[in-house]
């Protein structure tokens, strides 16, 4: 296995991105979909989704925990019930 599967172009449309549109990928990412600005998708049916692991872990790096979450639970909870849940569970 490779160290790192994220490439310099990767990174580079990463860092394009605002922090809006980074959570709604992480989203689809953590669905096994794919941004279609990302290159060479990774198939979701490959095993441990390297690639797919770590483009999560780079934009919940850059945009922290907070903004992901913020956005998977978007429409489960509203913004209101989605800050009371994030401080009562002490993230």
């Amino acid at each position: 296995m490779r160290d790192n599967l994220v490439t310099k172009e990767d990174i580079k449309i990463l860092q394009s991105q605002d922090i809006s549109t980074l959570a709604k990928w992480w989203c689809r990412l953590n669905r096994w979909e794919w941004p279609d600005k990302l290159p060479d998708p990774e198939d979701p049916k490959e095993y441990g989704n390297g690639r797919r692991r770590e483009l999560r872990n780079c934009i919940k790096t850059h945009i922290g925990t907070k903004e992901c979450s913020r956005e998977w639970n978007k429409n489960r909870m509203s913004p209101e019930e989605f800050e009371a849940w994030w401080e009562k569970e002490g993230f």
